[in-house]
């Protein structure tokens, strides 16, 4: 998505969430999208030309179900993706906590000062490296 400007996207999203969302209403005949300040858009019906008319409705169907809230919840699942993306790329090791069993990586526990972020129980780094040296046979229990 390198292509779109998300922090665009993003401050023009924050800017409407306190306006009401738009919604198609007929009026007058026309296919309109208002909220309650008003007609924002007529959404052009030309029989001459049909295949106008049914794309120009699923535009306006788009924008309905576009709202603020909306693209402001994809963008935050879009820049978690990216952020959990980047760690496995940079090879940051996957472990589960040993309260709440949630994957975190080792970088999530060492931002959080040791922390899971998930419910903030502390985690020993020191004791999954032990677990996986026994695991992988360099020693065979703890202090060797």
């Amino acid at each position: 998505m390198s292509n779109i400007n998300k922090q665009q996207l993003r401050e023009a999203a924050q800017q409407c969430s306190a306006q009401e969302p738009l919604r198609i209403v007929e009026y007058h005949g026309k296919m309109c999208l208002r909220n309650s300040g008003g007609i924002v858009f007529t959404v052009l019906r030309d029989s001459s030309f049909p295949e106008y008319s049914s794309e120009n409705e699923n535009y306006a169907r788009l924008a309905e179900l576009s709202t603020p809230d909306t693209m402001l919840a994809l963008l935050d699942e879009l820049e978690a993706a990216e952020k959990r993306i980047a760690e496995l790329e940079r090879g940051s090791k996957v472990i589960k906590c040993w309260s709440c069993q949630k994957s975190v990586t080792v970088d999530q526990v060492t931002a959080e000062d040791g922390f899971c972020p998930s419910c903030n129980c502390g985690i020993d780094l020191e004791d999954y490296e032990t677990a996986e040296l026994v695991a992988a046979g360099i020693i065979t229990k703890v202090g060797e």
